[in-house]
C-alpha cells in the first residue's frame, strides 16, 4: 500500500514539474517573442523618424541613418520584413537625388528580391518595382536592363487582366527604344500608347503628351520631318490645353520643336 502511495505521489509530482516546465518554456518563448516585437516596433519607428529627414531635406543625415539601420532590419527580415522594405526604398530614393544610380539600383534589386519572396515572382504587387527598376537602370545608361524590367511590368499588369495596357511601361520602353536608336520600334510602342489613351488622354496626360513627342521624334530620326512637326505641334497644343504655358511640362513639349 505504501508502495502504491508513494508511486502515485512521485506521479503527481513528476506531472506537475511538467506543466510547470511547459509554463516556463511558454514564458519564456512569450518574453523572447514580445522582446522580438519591441525590436521591430522600435525600428519602424527609427525608420519612420529618418523618412521625415527625407521630407525636411536632410538627405546625407538620412542616408546615414538609414545605412546604420539595414544590418538590423536584414537581421529581423523574416519576422518583420517591412522595415528593411522601407528603408530600401528611402535609401534608393535619396541616392536617385544624389546621381549615385549604381547605389541606387542595388537598393531597389534588393527590395525586389525581397518582395519576390513575399509575394511571388508573378504577383502585379511587383510591376512598381520593376519600374522604378527600369527607370534606375535607363539612368544609369543600362538600357538593356531597363528594357526587361519594362517589359516585365507590362507583362505583370497583362496577366493581371487589367483593363487597358500598361501604358506608363509602353512609353518608358519606347524612350529606350529610342536610346538604342530602334525608332521604328518606339514608333510602335508610343502610338500604341496614344490610341489607349486617345478616348481619355486626361487620364495620363503627362504619359499621353510624352506618347506623341517620342512618336515625332521617332519620325524625324527615320527621315519624315513634316509628320514629326506635325506630331510635336500636336503634342504642344495638347499640354498648353492641359497644363498650360507657365507649367513645366509646357516647356518640356517646347524641347521637342
Amino acid at each position: 500500500m505504501k508502495n502504491a502511495r508513494g508511486s502515485s505521489r512521485l506521479i503527481v509530482v513528476t506531472s506537475i514539474l511538467v506543466v510547470l516546465g511547459g509554463s516556463v518554456w511558454g514564458l519564456s518563448g512569450w518574453l523572447a517573442s514580445s522582446a522580438a516585437q519591441t525590436k521591430s516596433n522600435e525600428l519602424l519607428a527609427q525608420v519612420a523618424e529618418a523618412d521625415a529627414l527625407c521630407l525636411e531635406e536632410k538627405f546625407t543625415q538620412a542616408q546615414t541613418t538609414f545605412e546604420e539601420l539595414l544590418p538590423l532590419a536584414q537581421e529581423i527580415s523574416e519576422r518583420e520584413p517591412m522595415a528593411l522594405s522601407m528603408s530600401l526604398r528611402s535609401l534608393a530614393e535619396i541616392y536617385r537625388l544624389q546621381e549615385d544610380h549604381t547605389k541606387e539600383i542595388k537598393s531597389l534589386e534588393r527590395r525586389l528580391a525581397l518582395s519576390q519572396q513575399a509575394h511571388g515572382a508573378d504577383s502585379v504587387l511587383l510591376r512598381n518595382e520593376h519600374m522604378r527598376l527600369a527607370l534606375a537602370y535607363r539612368s544609369a545608361g543600362r538600357f538593356d536592363d531597363a528594357a526587361t524590367s519594362y517589359q516585365r511590368a507590362m507583362e505583370l499588369l497583362k496577366n493581371s487582366g487589367r483593363g487597358l495596357g500598361d501604358v506608363e511601361s509602353m512609353v518608358g520602353l519606347a524612350r529606350v527604344r529610342l536610346a538604342q536608336d530602334r525608332p521604328s520600334d518606339a514608333d510602335t510602342l508610343a502610338r500604341q500608347a496614344v490610341n489607349e489613351l486617345g478616348g481619355n488622354p486626361a487620364a495620363n496626360a503627362s504619359v499621353y503628351a510624352e506618347a506623341m513627342n517620342i512618336v515625332g521624334e521617332s519620325l524625324r530620326r527615320t527621315g519624315s520631318i513634316l509628320q514629326a512637326e506635325e506630331w510635336a505641334n500636336r503634342a504642344l497644343a495638347f499640354r498648353e490645353q492641359h497644363f498650360g504655358r507657365e507649367h513645366p511640362e509646357y516647356a518640356d513639349g517646347l524641347f521637342y520643336r
